[in-house]
């Protein structure tokens, strides 16, 4: 249920990683797929390392709507390549190893100006964006659907999440998963995850009452739409206070959004939540491996220990 981010170029070997985890309490570790050869090596390290831990490694696939040549891609179908490629490569360097979660994609509802007028996202209007003269919605379906297909290729026990998304972007959400484009048409292939993945930071407001706009309070419960509307378990991915904020506000933030995640779990399918970071300040939750940071760190550990994950 709680959970940390990392990066795979962390100094910190795989082991003390366990450590960092277990200094927190988390049982869940969040880390990234950049498209190399690099961070995968450390996701197998981390993954062995995990085994017989209680930890669970939790996969970001980092694909990007460009292939290698920096070129959106040529068609949805060449998108859906790339995507079925990223998400097969991963998997299936993973899976043997007991890892099962797999989340297709990082915020790629608000990357390459898909949103140009960068407005909340709650309209699937709102993601007209284009480069080099093709629809970045488009390439981010055939992406998100080839990356889920080669997940469930590489394991029928692999849980294929959805693109991280954040903001308020159910407008992206709601097309993708129904049909639906920016143009208006409908009948176009489905997206269908294994579990929503979302972000959420001190701007954006709570999940469970978020501006459309960022002016409107108590706008929408993203929480209950999410669970609505698509009906699967929600990763809440990333979440913390604001890089601006004080490193108390930041604390009284995540202790205030986890208390309201907790109280709500059962009732909208929050599988578990996970704090953006271990490392990275200033949202660092730890100044080293096995040392809390204060303030932050030591009031989200002291959370989870007031607060023990049921395990179910």
């Amino acid at each position: 249920m709680y959970g940390v981010n990392g990066h795979f170029d962390y100094a910190n070997t795989a082991a003390q990683m366990v450590t960092a985890c277990q200094t927190l309490g988390c049982t869940v570790y969040r880390c990234t797929w950049e498209g190399n050869a690099a961070s995968l090596a450390v996701l197998v390290a981390l993954a062995k390392a995990f085994i017989g831990t209680g930890i669970t490694l939790y996969v970001c696939i980092d694909f990007a709507l460009l292939d290698a040549a920096g070129n959106v891609w040529l068609t949805e179908e060449a998108a859906y390549n790339g995507g079925y490629q990223a998400g097969y490569t991963v998997a299936s360097a993973l899976v043997q190893y007991g890892v099962t979660l797999f989340e297709c994609g990082n915020e790629l509802d608000t990357k390459n100006g898909i949103n140009p007028s960068n407005t909340t996202g709650e309209f699937v209007t709102d993601f007209t964006g284009t480069l080099q003269g093709k629809s970045l919605f488009t390439m981010l379906r055939g992406c998100m659907r080839g990356c889920i297909a080669g997940i469930h290729a590489a394991s029928p026990n692999a849980l294929a999440g959805s693109n991280a998304f954040t903001q308020c972007g159910f407008g992206c959400m709601d097309g993708l998963w129904f049909g639906y484009a920016p143009d208006g048409t409908g009948g176009h292939p489905p997206v269908n995850w294994d579990f929503t993945a979302f972000h959420n930071y001190r701007v954006y407001g709570s999940l469970l009452g978020m501006s459309g706009n960022f002016a409107t309070n108590n706008w929408v419960n993203m929480l209950e739409k999410m669970w609505r509307n698509y009906g699967k378990p929600i990763f809440i991915s990333e979440f913390n206070g604001n890089s601006g904020d004080t490193d108390a506000q930041r604390a009284s933030w995540v202790q205030q959004e986890m208390g309201r995640y907790l109280a709500h779990r059962n009732q909208y399918g929050v599988q578990g939540w996970i704090v953006y970071s271990a490392f990275d300040g200033p949202y660092n939750v730890l100044t080293t491996f096995n040392t809390l940071q204060s303030t932050l760190g030591t009031t989200f550990a002291a959370f989870i220990t007031a607060n023990p994950d049921p395990g179910t």
